[in-house]
């Protein structure tokens, strides 16, 4: 695609008054300047105010944290499955302490007047000065970022693509509604595509931050971006306020047998709360000639959640407990959603550099499983 320079100046300038940034600000780096959020946001932006930027050497969660420590970041971008793995790690410091400042920190999070001495504590471990935590790229569990919001960590959850130079919409700070991607930038008109009786449907948008098209090809550029309005392939709600909330996506939809819509990503959602689940994919599986396709899946394990049970549960295999946590959340979902087959990865998924996961591959693997019938559950 051609991303033009008012395409990328248009975006920062739309994201502008929703934030206080200045040339003290401090970005801390993470994902490939390749990737447009980082681009856009991690790169043009803090040099526009004239802000600092440091570069991560690696990308994982321990030389996160001791880079902070080091820095003190003002403004941290990164995907959900990052503030995963630092919720994770902060979990686990908290089970680190003494009984008495455990007992503490999990009282501070349920009474109110308690929480800023937790959220001192947290704010500590990250270099003390961080004023915007911001997610992107995919889908994060609300619930997740309740519970790092109890522990003074309020992240900013935004919704984009790179046809978009990538920002379409942000939670301001102050104004954050969890669970929804924000509101559209100041400059940016988004809409919703839906059938008539209906309130979710296609996400269009409009905006001088829409690219200018794909390079050379003038058929997917005309399909893409359709009497003026970018389709996004995104399915989403707009609410009386304007907030967006993303349901799915149209390419990643399941169609049931029964004819029904399911979307993977509010299943990879719902059971990314399991504690024994530290990754998940979700897509559709056909059956032979069959019309429709069954929900699937492939689940890593978490190894180090299923050590540190208490000694009776440790020895049950981790398959076991993994199917009973599933079946337990999955009795919450209507039947047809509920996953049909899965199979277990001994490692992390396969992703890109951008780490967006490669269905194909996952797909391959689900597949040589079912063909070898080694470590298949039935949902």
């Amino acid at each position: 695609m051609v991303l033009s320079h008012q395409n990328i100046l248009s975006n920062i300038e739309g994201v502008i008054p929703y934030f206080e940034f200045n040339p003290e600000d401090h970005f801390l780096s993470l994902l490939p300047l390749s990737h447009t959020l980082e681009f856009t946001a991690g790169f043009v932006l803090p040099l526009t105010f004239g802000a600092t930027i440091t570069y991560l050497r690696a990308p994982v969660a321990s030389e996160i944290t001791t880079t902070m420590k080091e820095v003190s970041p003002t403004v941290f971008i990164a995907v959900p499955l990052v503030y995963k793995h630092l919720h994770k790690g902060i979990m686990r410091r908290l089970a680190s302490l003494p009984t008495m400042s455990r007992a503490f920190m999990s009282l501070a999070k349920r009474i109110s007047f308690l929480r800023p001495t937790l959220a001192r504590r947290i704010a500590e471990a990250f270099g003390g000065k961080m004023r915007y935590w911001i997610v992107g790229g995919a889908p994060i569990d609300p619930n997740l970022l309740l519970d790092l919001e109890l522990m003074g960590i309020e992240v900013l959850q935004g919704y984009g693509l790179s046809e978009a130079s990538p920002l379409l919409t942000v939670n301001p700070p102050g104004r954050n509604r969890r669970g929804t991607v924000g509101l559209p930038l100041t400059n940016v008109r988004v809409k919703i595509a839906a059938s008539p009786g209906e309130e979710r449907g296609e996400i269009l948008a409009q905006g001088d931050n829409i690219m200018t098209g794909y390079y050379r090809n003038r058929k997917a550029t005309s399909e893409a971006i359709r009497d003026g309005w970018l389709h996004t392939g995104d399915v989403g709600i707009l609410d009386e306020a304007g907030y967006l909330t993303i349901v799915g996506r149209e390419k990643n939809m399941i169609v049931t047998p029964g004819g029904e819509n399911v979307y993977p990503e509010e299943i990879e959602t719902l059971l990314e709360r399991c504690h024994l689940v530290k990754e998940i994919s979700v897509f559709g599986q056909k059956e032979g000639d069959g019309v429709g396709e069954k929900v699937c899946a492939v689940v890593v394990p978490d190894l180090e959640v299923h050590q540190a049970l208490p000694k009776d549960e440790r020895k049950r295999p981790v398959e076991t407990l993994l199917e009973e946590e599933i079946r337990t959340i999955l009795k919450t979902v209507a039947p047809y959603k509920r996953i049909a087959e899965w199979v277990l990865h001994p490692d992390e998924l396969p992703k890109t550099p951008l780490r967006k996961k490669k269905m194909d591959e996952i797909r391959r693997f689900f597949s040589e499983k079912r063909k070898q019938k080694t470590g298949v559950k039935a949902g």
